[in-house]
């Protein structure tokens, strides 16, 4: 199909609330084929005719709501893998020595330094509110269902890990812990806050990349 009538499509889309750049690609292919279709049926039928009957071809409103979810959940599912793969980095040469040079700062910390982890704990959870206004501001105007949505998953692997595995219990008796455990626990929520900081730049990234066409 010719790029005026897939811009067409692009623009039709969004006019029909498929906002992100990322879903209307999931999505225009569907439509190209049943606009296809409906003009091999009928050869003299206008174009914005064809592209009227390919929607109503979805089921109308609430069949074209569906395919929308549909298209989400494919990003979605893309979104999930883009965060795995920023974990694994932290794991995989030459980001290894990060994690390395974390632990190795934490470990000195508790070693040496007779303060207490909650305040440490207080400073990274206000550091992580601190990154999600940014993140929240970066991401305000983006045109990628990516990259919003993987910020907002990685704000509940934040979540989970300050709040669920310990966090209330390192607030309130840390003397508890060992400088291992407690090297291990705040070494990976200090990669997970770079992690989020870089999520704005790399989920864009990744969009651009896997949405060459339409980016």
């Amino acid at each position: 199909m010719e790029n005026s009538k897939l811009n067409a499509i692009q623009t039709y889309l969004f006019n029909n609330g498929v906002e992100y750049y990322d879903v209307q690609a999931e999505l225009i292919d569907h439509f190209a084929t049943a606009v296809e279709k409906a003009e091999k049926e009928n050869p003299n039928i206008p174009f914005k005719e064809a592209l009227i009957k390919a929607h109503r071809a979805f089921g109308g409103r609430e069949g074209f709501r569906k395919y929308i979810e549909a298209a989400e959940t494919r990003v979605t599912k893309k979104t999930f893998a883009l965060i795995g793969h920023t974990f694994v980095r932290f794991v995989s040469w030459p980001y290894l020595v990060i994690t390395f040079s974390f632990a190795a700062m934490w470990y000195w910390l508790f070693q040496n330094l007779f303060i207490q982890p909650r305040y440490y704990f207080v400073l990274i959870m206000l550091a992580f509110i601190g990154v999600v206004l940014r993140n929240t501001f970066t991401l305000r105007n983006s045109n990628f269902f990516l990259a919003k949505k993987t910020s907002r998953s990685l704000g509940w692997v934040a979540y989970l890990l300050l709040y669920l595995p310990g966090g209330n219990t390192i607030l309130f008796s840390a003397d508890t812990f060992s400088p291992i455990f407690l090297t291990i626990y705040f070494t990976i929520l200090t990669l997970a806050l770079v992690a989020f900081w870089r999520i704005p730049h790399l989920a864009t990234q990744e969009a651009r990349k896997l949405y060459p066409e339409i980016a």
